[in-house]
């Protein structure tokens, strides 16, 4: 009966083992019964704080984020993580607002790199992408300047800078 109570009084689904372990009331002494659940209660209380860490850890991350994107914002031009991967695919992770301000074109990473090459001026689209594509072929600093032409028809001159970060998984200008 004592042990029976011992043991609902543990988060059984955070142990399933426990209940195996002290269902047999010869396995083990009401003594070794305490010691264990002190154990397991220390244990609760180390993951709890580790839990409150986590908790701060992913605030401040948010707060960073906010941080930046608000001082993204504030800068002129577009502020942008483009990225290429092995299997030849490329496209943006990120793009700031001043996509839209100063390009006409929507920041959602997703289709801008198929949306912004469109609109490259066609007198410009092939020295675009040759100079996108020796910059991942040598993992180079990217630079490039030409004529975008806006939806309104409206033609700017742009000038692309990046340099490059080789990791594991692709290359990020």
């Amino acid at each position: 009966f004592i042990i029976q109570q011992i043991i609902f009084c543990l988060p059984i689904d955070l142990f399933p083992h426990i209940e195996e372990r002290y269902m047999d009331d010869s396995s083990l002494s009401y003594q070794e019964l305490l010691e264990e659940n002190s154990r397991l209660r220390r244990k609760i209380s180390e993951l709890e704080r580790y839990e409150k860490e986590c908790e701060k850890t992913s605030e401040a991350l948010n707060n960073s984020k906010n941080q930046l994107r608000d001082t993204a914002e504030k800068i002129p031009g577009v502020i942008y993580q483009f990225y290429a991967q092995p299997d030849g695919k490329v496209g943006f992770h990120y793009a700031s607002e001043g996509t839209r301000d100063i390009f006409g074109l929507d920041s959602n990473p997703a289709d801008l790199f198929e949306n912004f090459s469109a609109r490259v001026a066609p007198e410009c689209l092939d020295s675009f992408n040759e100079s996108i594509t020796e910059a991942i072929k040598n993992v180079s600093p990217w630079r490039f300047e030409g004529r975008f032409i806006k939806e309104s028809g409206e033609s700017i001159w742009f000038q692309g800078l990046s340099n490059p970060v080789h990791n594991e998984k692709e290359i990020l200008f």
